[in-house]
């Protein structure tokens, strides 16, 4: 409802149209935030929306376009906390989850100045996923610590 006032009052802000298809993301309405994605101008809010992309790509299992595009967000915005997040997110999706990506977001999320998180005050999934991704970091070196140990025996 929100969304739809601010779209009411000023229907050519950027910052509107991606909160509305944050909004479709997390109402997992995909297809139609897509569409959106591909239909409207984004401007300078444009990067994102890789996030977005990225997720609407894994839900429908096309991994390959889902690490292109990635591999594109990476290469811009390479010390992006959502990109090794989407690394790993990847990874763990594909069975294989990579430790490393994981560990690497956990500590740019750490690391986050206030000045930074201003700065990127748009995507409403910063840092979002921390406590989860610190979560299998503690449970991934549980185990392999206690495997460690057991062959040590």
């Amino acid at each position: 409802a929100r969304v739809k006032l601010a779209e009411e009052i000023n229907q050519f802000s950027v910052e509107i149209r991606l909160l509305r298809v944050q909004v479709l993301a997390c109402q997992n309405k995909l297809e139609e935030m897509a569409g959106k994605i591909l239909s409207e101008d984004f401007g300078a809010v444009k990067p994102y929306l890789y996030g977005l992309q990225i997720k609407e790509t894994a839900a429908l299992k096309d991994f390959k376009k889902a690490r292109a595009l990635l591999a594109e967000w990476t290469a811009k915005a390479p010390d992006y906390p959502e990109t090794q997040f989407w690394r790993w997110e990847l990874s763990r999706l594909t069975g294989a989850p990579d430790r490393m990506a994981a560990a690497k977001y956990a500590q740019l999320c750490l690391n986050m100045t206030a000045r930074k998180r201003k700065q990127h005050a748009v995507d409403v999934n910063l840092c979002k996923a921390r406590d989860s991704v610190e979560e299998f970091l503690k449970q991934h070196d549980a185990k392999t610590g206690s495997a460690a140990t057991e062959e040590s025996h």
